[in-house]
C-alpha cells in the first residue's frame, strides 16, 4: 500500500528512503525542472548512498539528476553530479548504459562537485536544470550558473517522455543494501529554514519548472512526499532572497 504523497516511480525498486516536494496533478504537463542544489559532503557506507535529485516521470520513463555520494557506484565518499535514467528497455546511472550522452569532457556527468557547505555557513549550492527542447524534443541538461549544458538525454529513446513529464520532484534520498542502517540525507539534520537564513538545512533554492509554453516558473500544484518518518522536508515557498525554497533532511 502506498503512503499518502507517495507516488510509484517507473519500474524501479526502492529501498531507500525518500523526502521532499513533488507535483500533484496527473494532468500538468512539464517541459523542464531545476534549481540549485545545496553541497554537502556526507559519509556513506560501502554499500550506501546519499543524493539530493530533482525528477521527471512520464509512463515507464524516468530521468532523475542531481548530487550524489555513492560508494557502491564511484568507489568514494566524494559529491559528484550524476543522472539516472529508465526506459522500458534499460536503466543505469551516468553513462553505464546508452542513452544519456555526454557532451562535455571538461564537466563529465560524474564531476566531482566542491567545495561542501558548511552547517550554518559558507553555504555553496550547485545549479542544474534539465528541459525539453520546443524543437527536436531532446531533454537537455545544463549546470552552473552560466546554463552550461552538458549533455542530453535523446527523445528517441523514451515513450512516455517522448513528448512531457507528468510528474516533477525534487528532495533528498537514503539508500543502503541488505537492510543495513540508512545514511544521512542532505546535512544530516531535519530541516530548520527561515526567510532570512537557509544556511543550517540541506536545501534547493530557486526550485522552478518549465510549462508547455516554454516559461519557467514557481510550481504550483505540489505537495510534500514521504516513504520514512526518519527524515524530514519544509517547504519555505517563495522568498524574496532565493526564490522557491525546499529545505529536507535528516535524521538528527
Amino acid at each position: 500500500m502506498k503512503k499518502k504523497g507517495e507516488r510509484k516511480e517507473g519500474r524501479r525498486e526502492r529501498q531507500g528512503d525518500r523526502k521532499g516536494i513533488q507535483s500533484k496533478s496527473n494532468t500538468v504537463k512539464y517541459k523542464g525542472v531545476g534549481g540549485a542544489l545545496s553541497v554537502y559532503n556526507v559519509t556513506v557506507g560501502s554499500t550506501q548512498y546519499s543524493a539530493s535529485e530533482f525528477t521527471l516521470l512520464n509512463g515507464p520513463d524516468v530521468i532523475q539528476f542531481g548530487l550524489m555520494a555513492n560508494s557502491m557506484l564511484n568507489k568514494d565518499n566524494r559529491t559528484r553530479m550524476f543522472q539516472y535514467l529508465e526506459t522500458r528497455t534499460s536503466h543505469c546511472y551516468d553513462l553505464l548504459c546508452p542513452g544519456f550522452v555526454s557532451l562535455r569532457q571538461d564537466i563529465p556527468i560524474d564531476a566531482i562537485v566542491e567545495p561542501a557547505s558548511k552547517i550554518g555557513g559558507p553555504t555553496y549550492e550547485y545549479n542544474m536544470f534539465a528541459f525539453q527542447d520546443p524543437i527536436n524534443g531532446n531533454w537537455w541538461l545544463e549546470v552552473e550558473k552560466l546554463g552550461i549544458v552538458i549533455g542530453f538525454w535523446p527523445r528517441a529513446i523514451f515513450s512516455g517522455l517522448k513528448s512531457s513529464a507528468y510528474y516533477i520532484a525534487v528532495g533528498g534520498e537514503a539508500y543502503s543494501l541488505h537492510n543495513k542502517p540508512l545514511p544521512l540525507m542532505g546535512n544530516g539534520y531535519h530541516p530548520y529554514c527561515t526567510n532570512t537564513n537557509i544556511s543550517l538545512s540541506a536545501f534547493c533554492q530557486g526550485f522552478v519548472v518549465v510549462n508547455t509554453n516554454s516559461d519557467i516558473v514557481n510550481p504550483e500544484d505540489t505537495e510534500i512526499f514521504s516513504t520514512s518518518e526518519d527524515y524530514a522536508t519544509f517547504d519555505l515557498g517563495v522568498t524574496p532572497s532565493w526564490g522557491r525554497v525546499i529545505c529536507f533532511g535528516g535524521p538528527e
